[in-house]
């Protein structure tokens, strides 16, 4: 195994799924603010009285009826469309990238047609969760204007309620996003695995002062299947998929047979020369 194409490989696709983060992130915020308007719109068709939101059974069946509006303001303001715009090209490339890795290095890449429908899959569950994401925002806003009308509350109050509900979404949705494209990768880059629980992966990614503690000890060094089902990350379960947790940059990589020299790290401290030698030009800065 070229170990050193496994590492840089995996820093190059970190930094792609960094870039697709961010311009996600950038078209989400521009499109929540869209929604931010045309939620507005709507509660202005509340009636009040001195400032506030009247307790009336027409505000009350106004309510009632405007969780459809709100996922219709959601389509009206594109967040729907950009998750799925998001989902398809983008991890398309990303998966290009891993698997371009995996055969630099003399990894046999998964290419039947069970893994690429496989990955098909994977790439409409990550769209569910971040549609599923939709329509909990639109369920948060419409608990905030029910929650309004019933209290007779100030306008302005339930105005910053949504918006408070629309920047956590978009927190949120970023969050979502984000560790569906590491999660993704993860699964590109582990193909086939037999499961066994003597199977060796090498841990691989970025080494800077952003990696989380539980990624610095491990990155580098290899691990068994057994050993990988009994780490905790603290935030996710599966290590093996979830990595280091939310965001994680860094991903597993199965070790051949042949790779006798990776086989040899398993069970002891050492990391690969190429991370070790990372680790102490970050160190040293």
């Amino acid at each position: 195994m070229a170990t050193a194409t496994l590492q840089s490989g995996a820093v190059r696709e970190a930094r792609l799924q960094d870039a697709l983060v961010q311009t996600f992130a950038d078209e989400l915020e521009q499109t929540v603010v869209l929604l931010n308007a045309r939620i507005r719109r709507l509660l202005r068709q509340l009636d009040s009285e001195d400032g506030r939101v009247k307790t009336t059974a027409r505000n009350l069946g106004r309510a009632v009826a405007m969780r459809e509006s709100l996922l219709g303001a959601l389509e009206d303001a594109g967040y729907t469309g950009l998750l799925r715009t998001a989902v398809d090209e983008p991890l398309d490339r990303l998966a290009a990238e891993v698997l371009k890795t995996n055969r630099l290095a003399g990894v046999a890449a998964s290419t039947d047609t069970f893994a690429v429908e496989s990955l098909a899959a994977f790439k409409d569950l990550r769209l569910a969760q971040l549609l599923d994401l939709a329509d909990d925002t639109a369920s948060a806003v419409w608990r905030s204007v029910l929650d309004g009308v019933t209290g007779a509350r100030p306008v302005d109050d339930l105005l910053d309620d949504v918006a408070d509900v629309l920047d956590a979404s978009l927190s949120s949705a970023r969050r979502v996003y984000d560790t569906a494209v590491s999660t993704y990768a993860q699964q590109v880059a582990l193909g086939h695995t037999s499961g066994a629980p003597d199977e060796v992966f090498v841990y691989v990614g970025p080494v800077d002062s952003v990696a989380r503690k539980f990624c610095v000890d491990r990155v580098g060094k290899a691990y068994t299947r057994a050993d990988i089902d009994e780490m905790d990350n603290g935030q996710l379960p599966n290590t093996l998929m979830t990595r280091g947790g939310y965001n994680c940059r860094h991903l597993w990589r199965r070790v051949s047979v042949l790779d006798q020299d990776v086989l040899d790290l398993e069970g002891t401290d050492q990391r690969l020369p190429e991370v070790e030698a990372q680790l102490a030009e970050l160190e040293a800065a």
